[in-house]
C-alpha cells in the first residue's frame, strides 16, 4: 500500500499562489475539490483561500522541474489531476537554448505520475 493510498483525492496546482492560481484554485475548493499547491516562493496563500488551509488545502514547496520533489509530493498527497500555472519570472537566460531546456523537465516532472500509475 502506498503513502498515498486511503488519501483524499487532491488536484495539485503549479503556481497555485499567484493571482490566477488563486482564483483557479478557489474555483476547485467551491466545487468540492481538495488541492494541492506546488509554489518555488515561500508565501503563505492569500485571504482568498488560506481558509482553507491544512483542511482541504495544502501548500508544498518545490521546483517544478525536479522531478524527486514532485514524487516526494506524490507520494505524500493522492494526486488525480494537474493544473499547471507555474511561470517564470523575466530573466534573461544565459545562453538562447536555456529556455527550451527547462520547459521540458518541467513537464517531465508533471508526467512523473502518470509512469507510476498516479
Amino acid at each position: 500500500m502506498s503513502p498515498a493510498e486511503g488519501m483524499a483525492e487532491m488536484i495539485l496546482i503549479t503556481g497555485g499562489l499567484g493571482f490566477i492560481g488563486s482564483h483557479v484554485t478557489r474555483a476547485l475548493l467551491d466545487l468540492g475539490e481538495s488541492c494541492v499547491l506546488v509554489q518555488r516562493r515561500t508565501c503563505g496563500p492569500s485571504g482568498l483561500i488560506a481558509a482553507d488551509e491544512g483542511t482541504r488545502l495544502f501548500v508544498e514547496r518545490a521546483d517544478v522541474s525536479d522531478v524527486g520533489a514532485l514524487r516526494e509530493i506524490g507520494d505524500r498527497h493522492k494526486i488525480t489531476g494537474i493544473v499547471h500555472l507555474a511561470g517564470g519570472s523575466a530573466w534573461t537566460p544565459p545562453m538562447p537554448s536555456a529556455p527550451r531546456s527547462v520547459a521540458p523537465r518541467a513537464c517531465s516532472g508533471c508526467s512523473a505520475w502518470r509512469s507510476n500509475g498516479r
